[in-house]
């Protein structure tokens, strides 16, 4: 009788055991986590000599669907975009006293945090400058690596014993 509890205990530790691991993985991830399918543009807005540049208007616009999200940059010239889709954007900037500024083919991806600081150039408002983005934007904000796979890769793709791990090994950098 002392044995068959002794096993039947050393079962409950094992799944206990096992279920404290699986609570520590979860609790242990990032608590500002991103919103799935999503990223983020913040920038600095300046003058040419780096003074910063309050109360610009900065717009930014999905290429796709032409929805607009407009926000001031803050007393420090700073502006923010969080939980933008992932899409391709335009970046359009305003301010009194300076010719207005536009930078178009900005590729947001998931968890991208694309950091877009721009120095305004001293003129007319009816004056546009404008910039065109090639290719993806360098993610500065942090180190991690982070990669989409499509919808295509996935079903096409052989799962050798159909375990969802097989799909790092798409991603690169891992071996």
């Amino acid at each position: 009788m002392g044995y068959m509890c002794f096993k039947h205990l050393a079962g409950f530790r094992r799944w206990a055991a096992v279920f404290c691991f699986v609570a520590v993985l979860l609790l242990a991830t990032k608590a500002n986590a991103q919103v799935a399918g999503a990223g983020n543009i913040q920038g600095t807005v300046s003058d040419a000599s780096g003074a910063v540049i309050p109360n610009a208007t900065v717009t930014v616009t999905d290429v796709s669907t032409q929805v607009k999200h407009i926000t001031k940059s803050d007393k420090a010239g700073v502006y923010v975009f969080p939980g933008l889709p992932v899409s391709t954007y335009n970046l359009g900037i305003a301010a009194t006293g300076f010719e207005t500024y536009l930078q178009t083919g900005i590729v947001l991806e998931v968890g991208s945090n694309i950091d877009i600081n721009v120095a305004m150039a001293v003129g007319k408002a009816s004056i546009t400058i404008e910039a065109h983005a090639e290719g993806l934007a360098l993610q500065t904000e942090d180190a991690s690596f982070k990669q989409t796979i499509d919808q295509q890769d996935i079903t096409e793709m052989p799962l050798n014993g159909r375990q969802m791990t097989g799909l790092l090994t798409l991603s690169g950098g891992s071996n």
